[in-house]
């Protein structure tokens, strides 16, 4: 009846990360890559997708860089949680 640790938490493992914690993955990647303050009121998650409030211009920057954004919220939560920007 003994059950290792890897058994018991393994259900775990498969919960998605909260969408505070998207935002703010999402928030650090977009500073990092595009040097752009993006406040976490302005992201919107929906399903796989994350919606963000930016002006035009930063925007067509922040879109050139979204692969490397969308690598760099994956390293950072550790799965592929967003898989679109818009």
């Amino acid at each position: 009846m003994t059950r290792s640790i890897k058994d018991l938490i393994g259900r775990y493992q498969s919960l998605e990360p909260s969408d505070r914690k998207i935002k703010r993955a999402i928030q650090q990647a977009v500073k990092s890559i595009c040097a752009v303050e993006l406040p976490v009121t302005h992201i919107q998650i929906q399903q796989k997708t994350a919606f963000l409030t930016l002006h035009p211009i930063e925007k067509k920057t922040m879109f050139q860089q979204g692969p490397l954004i969308l690598k760099e919220v994956e390293k950072i939560l550790g799965s592929p949680v967003i898989t679109i920007l818009k």
